[in-house]
């Protein structure tokens, strides 16, 4: 007789999901250390920006954020001079974002600072793990991406 199968508790991968977001967000934010004049999130807008992403829409959906937050951190980058933001020549609404030199090195300067801690933080994963769990983990945010409405009260 074949064993009956565990069900999943998906509120439980729910619920460890947003826990595991959580513990790597302040994870990013302790990597970067008290020199680093922004947190986890703001480096991962400047990374994006480093990486070619050129727009403040760009960017609030490569990190699903909604862009008013993307907007205010943003507006933080620049007020510390390591980011600028100019008009795109080919359509005047569109703001173009890009690094100052400054920014450039404090970027560079943070990514080997987050580098080394998600080094240590796996050290005892294998490539073969962490690329299979990359993969599982792309294919639940494409699941939860297309998710069907919730029913409304």
């Amino acid at each position: 007789m074949p064993e009956k199968r565990e069900r999943p508790d998906l509120l439980q991968l729910a619920r460890d999901a947003l826990r595991l977001a959580r513990e790597l967000e302040r994870g990013l934010d302790g990597a970067l250390g008290p020199d680093v004049p922004f947190g986890g999130q703001e480096y991962l807008l400047l990374r994006l920006v480093q990486q070619g992403h050129e727009t403040p829409g760009e960017l609030a959906r490569e990190l699903n954020a909604p862009a008013a937050n993307v907007s205010r951190a943003l507006q933080r980058l620049e007020a510390l001079e390591l980011l600028e933001r100019s008009v795109d020549p080919n359509d005047h609404r569109r703001a173009l974002l890009r690094l100052t030199p400054a920014g450039e090195a404090t970027v560079d300067y943070a990514r080997e600072r987050v580098t080394a801690w998600l080094q240590e933080l796996f050290a005892r994963s294998s490539d073969v793990w962490l690329l299979g769990t990359q993969r599982r983990v792309a294919r639940l945010l494409e699941q939860v991406a297309a998710r069907p409405e919730p029913p409304s009260a």
